[in-house]
């Protein structure tokens, strides 16, 4: 997730954003799901903002506190990212059918 990288590689980021999405990502879910209706209404909309709230605060936090954990060495939180996304653009160039849910995961 590029937004963990940010958190990484910018303390100034990371001090203004990261207390934003802990916050975020402690409210309970089911709380949500009554407020997104009657703000929404029924419909599509509010299933995908709970659905989002569900995985992407905790995919995004424990993403920039993985990354914030690597110790400094021979490959360090730069080195790492840089290789992560790589991977994931060389899985999806090799991949011989070209739409994008075709690619591997």
């Amino acid at each position: 997730m590029a937004l963990a990288v940010l958190f990484c590689w910018s303390p100034l980021v990371s001090l203004l954003l990261l207390p934003l999405f802990v916050t975020l990502n402690m409210i309970p879910k089911v709380a949500l799901g009554p407020l997104f209706i009657v703000w929404f209404s029924y419909g599509i909309f509010p299933n995908i903002l709970i659905a989002f709230s569900i995985c992407f605060f905790p995919i995004l936090l424990t993403t920039a506190r993985g990354l914030s954990e690597v110790e400094p060495g021979p490959a360090g939180p730069r080195e790492i990212a840089a290789r992560l996304a790589l991977d994931a653009c060389s899985a999806r160039s090799s991949c011989p059918a070209r739409c994008p849910t075709c690619s591997p995961a």
